[in-house]
């Protein structure tokens, strides 16, 4: 099951715009934290965070709309890493 979902998110980040992959890519399949986000993109790590906000809706929106039969997906919480 874990694989499989693991597919379904990877199918669902791939919709999503340049900016949204990019930076959840960043934070959370390669682990940075989030000021090594920042540095990375060139953008403040309160942007980072906005960023990550916004694009965890998507993502969730994403799933839900994409594979909706699946799955319930709510919205992530805001994330507590640093």
């Amino acid at each position: 099951m874990h694989h499989e979902a693991s597919v379904l998110v990877r199918d669902s980040l791939s919709r999503l715009g340049e900016i949204d992959r990019e930076v959840l890519t960043l934070f959370f399949f390669e682990a940075f934290r989030r000021d090594e986000v920042a540095h990375i993109l060139g953008i403040a790590s309160n942007a980072v965070s906005a960023r990550l906000l916004r694009a965890t809706n998507r993502l969730a929106s994403e799933l839900k709309r994409s594979h909706a039969d699946w799955c319930h997906v709510s919205t992530p919480p805001l994330l507590k890493r640093s």
